[in-house]
């Protein structure tokens, strides 16, 4: 298995939604189709999400 990061010393808001932690952001994603979106954690990839945006 790989290695495990912590968020604990991370400054993050409360619980929200099921989720121990959250940071609230926004997000625009300005054309349709898959979008794949990386997450880093002190510059090291967290892990992905891809995220299919449709048209209007």
């Amino acid at each position: 298995m790989g290695e495990g990061l912590s968020l604990e010393e991370a400054i993050v808001g409360g619980a929200n939604n099921g989720a121990d932690a959250h940071v609230p952001y926004m997000m625009f994603l300005p054309e349709p189709g898959m979008w794949k979106l990386d997450a880093y954690v002190d510059e090291k990839l967290f892990g992905t999400v891809f995220v299919k945006v449709h048209k209007k």
